[in-house]
């Protein structure tokens, strides 16, 4: 077994890259797995429209995602194509749409197309639009199969709250429904674990009311007051962001399993993104880095004894958000094995004894091989691996803090005010985050509003960076973002500007008390130095931005829209230019 893994900008790019591409070994099936940030049907087909052109008879499958995964390397906003080349086993495919309501149905229809093909089956991986339907239902009759055999599988993802999650089967892409893959051969085998990283804090509770996945009262009352009296976590826009950390583990025979809080019904219940019971007791429970990244090296060390050719992971997106850059330490390592692609889910599927169980928060790893494994190995277990690998100074902070409050409760608030200042800085340029941009944004349109005052943004990047890590590698292009980020303070340097990082490579300045005009002589004045200014490795570079001012009853959303298409416009005109709009 062979596998190719390439990062797609366009249906265009896939015949550019596989134009000359020829498996060097006979192959009897070729699997195609897409993964992409876009929610598109026309998109997803587009896509799988070029890739069989190339490979007609391959069997093709993919999903909209929270974060994709290529080569170890977890990215956003991208499309990743996996093509694995079997040599001597099968892989079967086939999808069922599902109506709301049906979801019982649906794992009966499941259940009866795989339970002929279930002894010879070498695993079976499920992948579900988790928008659109109830997954949990879904797996429940599907758990009678033969628990030999091992099952997996993410929900497909979405980066939009309101939008919709797909799944690719063939040329035909599904907003609602299931695909279920086999994989079938007298010499494929697979190693399938998960493992969480999330730790219980809290008193055990007990769920006193449920409905589906809204879960009403705990202990009598408001299931939000939890969040409210352990954690100071406010009823607000920014719940589900804040309260990432802080899953529901709920008391399984096995262990704990973790469910996710995404937001606050109108009487202070919480919706999870799986099915809840009354009844079932549970703890609060955080995210351990430690914890996830000593679980990661012992995953990593037995997929080292089983020598796959290739890895599929089945990451939960509250992971990526968690971790942020260091969530790079715990999938990274798995591409010295072997080539390594999957995505962030909305949900991971995994037979965890005899049920087969939706996840949250977790990570679901796959490993996958033809033939026996060839090479000796005599390691002991606990001495192989991936080297331990230092966590970033403000993950440690965080896992120091939460051990420290499991016993010091009296300082929990000082605590607190650390940690928050540790999230509100990019750990990479040491500038504001996102999150503290959105903060300040909030107030400069408040101040705006009551005192009928103006401010003036830019929105910036570099142009053609994604060349530059191709070309010169990811530390380069982490230098080159950090050279940024000191001319950046250079040029915006009264006490009153604002510049962070926005995303990736953009970066945005907030200048209060200022109209456009100016904005855009300082935006000019800053891609003027930055085109003749000499950066890591003697590349230079250019950047691009676009200028705006606030108007009476902006929202963040309708200024930071203007300002994006000023960046386009500057973009269009050929790049190292300023627009404004």
């Amino acid at each position: 077994m062979n596998q190719l893994i390439l990062s797609i900008e366009s249906p265009d790019d896939i015949d550019i890259r596989l134009e000359h591409y020829h498996s060097i070994e006979p192959v009897r099936t070729v699997f195609i797995q897409i993964y992409t940030s876009i929610n598109d049907k026309e998109w997803l087909e587009n896509l799988a429209a070029a890739a069989l052109r190339h490979f007609p008879g391959a069997v093709l499958t993919g999903a909209t995602t929270n974060g994709e995964i290529i080569n170890g390397y977890t990215t956003t906003g991208k499309t990743v194509m996996a093509v694995s080349f079997f040599r001597s086993s099968d892989v079967e495919l086939f999808t069922l749409p599902c109506r709301p309501g049906d979801e019982k149905h649906l794992g009966e229809c499941v259940k009866q197309k795989i339970e002929p093909k279930i002894a010879q089956a070498a695993g079976i991986m499920l992948l579900c639009t988790a928008v659109s339907m109830n997954s949990s239902e879904f797996i429940k009759p599907i758990s009678a199969l033969d628990p030999g055999c091992p099952i997996f599988g993410g929900a497909a993802g979405y980066y939009d709250e309101q939008g919709k999650s797909f799944i690719l089967c063939g040329h035909t892409a599904c907003d609602s429904g299931v695909a279920v893959i086999i994989f079938t051969g007298k010499d494929i085998a697979l190693d399938v674990s998960v493992f969480l990283g999330w730790k219980p804090f809290s008193k055990e509770m007990t769920i006193t009311a449920a409905h589906g996945k809204i879960v009403e009262q705990v202990d009598g009352l408001p299931a939000f007051s939890v969040y409210r009296h352990y954690l100071g976590i406010e009823n607000n826009t920014d719940f589900a962001v804040n309260a990432v950390g802080f899953s529901f583990l709920v008391k399984q025979e096995h262990g704990y399993i973790a469910r996710v809080p995404f937001s606050v019904t109108e009487n202070e219940g919480i919706t999870f993104g799986a099915d809840m019971k009354t009844g079932e007791k549970f703890r609060i429970g955080y995210a351990e880095p430690f914890e996830i990244m000593e679980e990661s090296r012992r995953i990593h060390a037995r997929m080292q004894k089983f020598k796959p050719d290739a890895v599929f992971l089945f990451s939960c997106g509250t992971r990526r958000l968690l971790l942020s850059d260091d969530i790079q330490q715990e999938t990274l390592h798995f591409s010295q094995i072997a080539p390594t692609t999957g995505f962030y889910t909305a949900g991971e599927y995994f037979r965890s004894g005899p049920e087969i169980e939706l996840f949250n928060s977790s990570i679901v790893t796959v490993g996958i091989r033809e033939g026996e494994n060839r090479q000796e190995n005599t390691q002991d277990e606990s001495n192989c691996g991936a080297a331990p690998v230092p966590l970033h100074q403000h993950i440690k902070a965080v896992s120091y803090f939460i051990r420290f409050i499991e016993t010091v409760m009296g300082e929990l608030e000082e605590a607190n005010r650390q940690l928050l200042k540790l999230a509100t800085v990019d750990k990479l340029t040491g500038l504001y985050n996102r999150r503290k941009l959105d903060e300040i944004f909030s107030y400069e349109i408040a101040r705006a509003e009551r005192h009928g005052s103006s401010f003036s943004i830019i929105l910036t990047d570099i142009d053609f960076f994604k060349k530059i890590n191709d070309k010169h590698g990811h530390l380069t292009g982490d230098k080159i973002l950090i050279e940024f980020s000191e001319w950046l303070r250079y040029t915006f340097i009264r006490k009153t500007d604002i510049v962070g990082r926005w995303g990736g490579e953009e970066f945005l300045c907030i200048i209060p008390d200022n109209q456009i005009e100016l904005a855009k002589e300082l935006a000019e004045e800053f891609i003027h130095t930055i085109s003749e200014a000499p950066f890591s490795g003697g590349l230079h570079i250019t950047c691009s931005a676009g200028a705006t001012a606030y108007c009476k009853g902006d929202s963040i959303h309708t200024i930071m829209s203007r300002v994006d298409e000023a960046l386009y416009k500057a973009k269009e005109e050929g790049r190292n230019a300023v627009s404004t709009c």
